[in-house]
């Protein structure tokens, strides 16, 4: 087994650990879950799902921002 996945994240390569859920990944990069929804591999993950999740070679994972404004 590897020592090592590449995953797409917000289209940039990163290598992470294998066995590395979604909710690590967030934690990894700084990441707070309660203010992202997080698109995996073209599904927008429930965030229950995060911690379930485990990223694997070649997955791609989009964080997707909540943007506040208007009137």
């Amino acid at each position: 087994m590897s020592a090592e996945v590449k995953v797409k994240v917000n289209g940039q390569t990163k290598t992470v650990p294998p066995g590395m859920t979604v909710k690590s990944l967030l934690e990894d990069l700084g990441e707070e879950e309660e203010v992202v929804s997080v698109q995996f591999n073209g599904r927008v993950l429930k965030k229950e799902e995060f911690s379930e999740v485990v990223v694997g070679e070649g997955d791609e994972v989009k964080i997707l921002y909540f943007m506040g404004g208007g009137r």
